[in-house]
């Protein structure tokens, strides 16, 4: 039989439309530019809406990195210390229910404590870059400085399971998968409540989540800082504990919270608001109580 050697006219014809028309759509598709602090931190964005906060983390890295005098690059060092207190957060709500399992079942006290233990090593892990990313920003403070949170819902409530947690309050263990489910789940929940925390929604996640997806939130500077600092407070605590008693971090995080609540009470004097002003008073008493002084000696 013998093989064709050219098609048909009106075939060719046809074909030689029909790739122009491809040709022509694909010309028309808008080029995205990658290599922008918009496109980056949109990148961070959509890692924080599917849970994936290293990813994000990272991301929020590399934009610094490349654009670091951005509006993108200012929001993206204020999101990693959200995240990462939000990932302390989940951390400590998985370790507090192991906890919670060794008073409901004596019999799996060593099980449940170790790994109650593990989440507490995890946190602290997250809580040691925690303190790196909040020396970073509270050097780059200053009486000008604005901030602004915009960050996706890490949290999905169509589709939130049954707390296994419960399970583990109850004195029962999980095994590796069901771990790593409850990870999947808490850390999200931990992000979400620390993002309610910033914007001043912290009782009510729904109006937090409205909120943030409206846009961009400008944030009170006083209250930043006084926010950063219960959080460097909170995650100071967890190097007092014991079993996990570890005298140098636990004073270096007093110091950092000590720092951060000095720069948002020189801002309050500026721009005086009563209800952080009342929040950081309290915060005061705390550290001075942690100095071993009376609140109001600052020597």
């Amino acid at each position: 039989m013998r093989v064709p050697t050219s098609f048909h006219p009106c075939l060719s014809a046809s074909l030689i439309a029909i790739v122009c028309l491809a040709a022509a759509g694909c010309s028309q598709e808008p080029q995205v530019d990658r290599n922008t602090p918009e496109y980056l931190f949109s990148e961070v964005n959509r890692a924080v809406a599917d849970g994936r906060f290293e990813k994000a983390l990272s991301s929020s890295s590399a934009l610094q990195v490349k654009f670091p005098k951005s509006e993108q690059a200012a929001k993206a060092r204020l999101l990693n210390i959200v995240l990462l207190v939000g990932q302390s957060d989940g951390y400590r709500s998985i370790a507090d229910a192991y906890l919670a399992g060794m008073e409901a079942d004596p019999k799996q006290y060593g099980t449940l404590r170790s790994t109650a233990f593990n989440y507490h090593r995890k946190r602290k892990s997250v809580a040691l870059v925690l303190y790196q990313a909040s020396d970073r920003f509270l050097k780059r403070h200053s009486p000008e400085s604005t901030y602004a949170l915009e960050s996706s819902w890490p949290v999905d409530d169509s589709e939130q399971g049954p707390d296994q947690l419960e399970e583990v309050r109850s004195g029962n263990l999980l095994d590796s998968e069901q771990q790593e489910e409850v990870e999947v789940v808490e850390l999200p929940k931990g992000v979400a409540r620390t993002l309610a925390r910033f914007v001043g929604s912290e009782q009510d996640l729904a109006q937090a989540r409205t909120t943030l997806e409206q846009g961009s939130v400008d944030l009170v500077p006083s209250g930043v800082l006084v926010t950063l600092t219960q959080c460097l407070l909170d995650n100071q605590k967890l190097f007092g504990r014991e079993g996990l008693s570890e005298h140098k971090n636990y004073a270096l995080f007093v110091v950092k919270a000590a720092e951060s609540l000095k720069l948002a009470l020189e801002t309050l004097q500026d721009s005086p608001d009563e209800a952080i002003q009342a929040k950081a008073d309290e915060l005061q008493a705390q550290i001075d109580a942690l100095y071993g002084r009376k609140t109001g000696n600052k020597s």
